[in-house]
């Protein structure tokens, strides 16, 4: 990711992504990004799951009882949900379908005619 910057971009930042997730059910319970700026010291991987660990603490949540799963930048998508495989240790991504103005689920477009 490009950062701008006065007079010109900064340069690429660099992103670390965990997804804190229930252990039984894979229900996602937190996923949490730490950006780096460049000339900025990276966080290990295990600085960023306790900074997580530590948001969920924040919310009276008892963070010790899920599990964590780093992932890559890209394999986080807007407007899709997500849960974890706990058998493969996966991340699992299922698109959201906004509903349309009235009600219905959005579907293709008709074409218009000239």
């Amino acid at each position: 990711m490009m950062l701008p910057g006065i007079g010109g971009p900064l340069g690429e930042a660099m992103i670390d992504s965990v997804v804190l997730f229930d252990k039984n059910t894979g229900e996602v319970a937190h996923v949490h990004q730490v950006f780096t700026i460049p000339g900025a010291t990276r966080p290990s991987k295990d600085q960023v799951e306790c900074e997580a660990r530590a948001i969920l603490a924040d919310c009276d949540v008892d963070a010790t009882a899920f599990g964590s799963l780093n992932v890559e930048p890209h394999e986080l998508k807007p407007l899709h949900e997500y849960r974890v495989d706990v058998k493969r240790s996966m991340l699992v991504a299922t698109p959201v379908e906004l509903p349309t103005r009235s009600g219905k689920k959005a579907g293709r477009r008709p074409t218009r005619r000239k």
